[in-house]
């Protein structure tokens, strides 16, 4: 550098900056992809942990002041099952471990809401509510945050296909999904109500269902990440008041949106779907008329119009003096008018039996499940009873349930299931609460199927109460 003026050295010291710059560039990219996949998933997790702080620290004057009320549950469930691979060993255990917390924060006119599920792979969902009311509006605002997931469908000998545990592998990070922002406001005794939604319209829960037997080889599973979602608004609105007879008229219209269909992540559902359209347009409208009183009878009717099809539905629930009798009625497919009934349900007075046949498809149901209310054996227990069949086939599903209430808090719950073309499964559930705010509860599946019975799933949960 001696002899060089201030210009050269200048320029010296701009090459030399260039070729280190060169040489760290050189060996970040020749790091290894894993590597490199670390350094993004820390310095995700450094980003939500700093979130996470900043939102602590910007709802701590908001604790101070307001009442803090929830839930914390956590849970590990165990699924030992023959291996689903023939490389692997003979018995493999699926274990799941779940962290839920939900929570509100009252103040002020202002409730604020977080609930949160973190399993084995992280954040499975984070939903984030926000309600009050200014005068006479009421706004609630949602967002929520979820992980795609697919679903697997592991059979064995043990379960059979219709007993088959469905675990769900996630296909990608934590994204956004869904925000909505809910207003209603009741004017003259009409209630007004309008839910604004902008979501992911390719997000859905779960994206695939593949199924898995003893022996076969592991699914190809798909990805879902940012690069993946398409983004759409849509609007629902609802105009619902008293009419004739003290029936109640309920006009709900869709803008680029279904309000039949609903959105799903892992643990939450969310009515009314946005359609993948960029044009704004009427998708779907529904009428309905419910509490009718004609006499001694209670009839409810409604209408759907969707594009150019027109469809009805109806029902019919009439006293009788050893029971009710309701029946549910529905137009052909593509017509408007007849209606036909589809199922007639008789719920026996004398008895605690309710008898459902179903004409579409043809199935006869027979419970003794009247509401929530099961047949008392003693004060401190009763029994379910559940038989499906179909006639001309024979029978479907046979359930049995019985829950004894202990005076000293326990309750204990059994239920099997029987099936013609599965193995009889029992499942036994004992739930205790230590204390007011604790509670814990333990859950055993079980096959007796020989040569030996085989546990298909243990789960245990505690959950406190602040």
């Amino acid at each position: 550098m001696r002899g060089q003026g201030p210009r050269a050295a200048a320029r010296a010291a701009r090459g030399g900056a260039n070729t280190r710059g060169k040489r760290d560039n050189a060996k970040r990219d020749s790091a290894k992809p894993g590597e490199r996949g670390r350094c993004r998933a820390f310095a995700f997790w450094v980003g939500i942990c700093g979130l996470i702080g900043l939102g602590a620290v910007a709802f701590l004057p908001v604790v101070a002041y307001g009442d803090v009320t929830g839930t914390l549950t956590l849970e590990t469930v165990l699924h030992p099952t023959q291996s689903p691979s023939s490389q692997a060993e003979e018995r493999v255990h699926i274990v799941d471990f779940r962290a839920h917390l939900a929570g509100g924060i009252q103040t002020s006119g202002l409730l604020l809401q977080v609930d949160s599920l973190m399993g084995t792979p992280g954040f499975e969902h984070v939903v984030l509510t926000a309600s009050g009311t200014l005068g006479a509006l009421n706004l609630r605002a949602l967002a929520a945050f979820a992980r795609p997931y697919a679903s697997v469908s592991l059979t064995s000998d043990f379960t059979g296909p219709i007993n088959a545990f469905t675990f769900i592998v996630p296909i990608g990070p934590t994204l956004f999904v869904t925000h909505r922002v809910e207003t209603s406001l009741s004017v003259l005794g009409v209630l007004l109500k309008n839910v604004a939604i902008f979501e992911d319209v390719n997000f859905q829960h779960p994206f695939s269902t593949l199924t898995l037997s003893p022996g076969d080889p592991l699914p190809v599973l798909p990805t879902y990440t940012a690069q993946s979602q398409s983004f759409r608004f849509g609007d629902v609105l609802t105009v619902q008041g008293q009419f004739y007879n003290g029936s109640t008229l309920t006009m709900v219209v869709g803008i680029n949106a279904d309000p039949a269909q609903g959105k799903a992540i892992k643990g939450h559902g969310f009515p009314g779907a946005v359609v993948d359209s960029e044009i704004l347009t009427f998708v779907k409208e529904i009428i309905s008329l419910q509490g009718w009183r004609v006499g001694q009878a209670t009839l409810g009717l409604s209408a759907t119009f969707e594009d150019d099809r027109i469809s009805a539905a109806g029902s019919l629930r009439y006293p009788l003096s050893w029971g009710t009798l309701t029946a549910a009625f529905a137009s052909p497919a593509g017509g408007f008018l007849p209606l036909v009934p589809t199922s007639v349900s008789a719920v026996l007075t004398p008895f605690p039996l309710t008898l459902t046949l179903g004409l579409d498809p043809m199935e006869l149901k027979i419970t003794n499940i009247t509401g929530s209310t099961n047949f008392p054996l003693s004060a401190i227990s009763s029994v379910a009873l559940q038989l499906v069949g179909t006639p001309g086939v024979g029978l479907q599903s046979l359930t049995a349930a019985l829950v004894v209430n202990h005076p000293g808090g326990f309750v204990f719950s059994g239920r099997v299931n029987l099936f013609p073309d599965a193995p009889l499964v029992g499942t036994a559930t004992v739930t205790a609460h230590p204390t007011p705010f604790l509670s814990v509860q333990g859950t055993v599946q079980i096959s007796p199927k020989q040569p030996q019975p085989q546990v298909l799933q243990a789960r245990f949960s505690a959950t406190y109460r602040f």
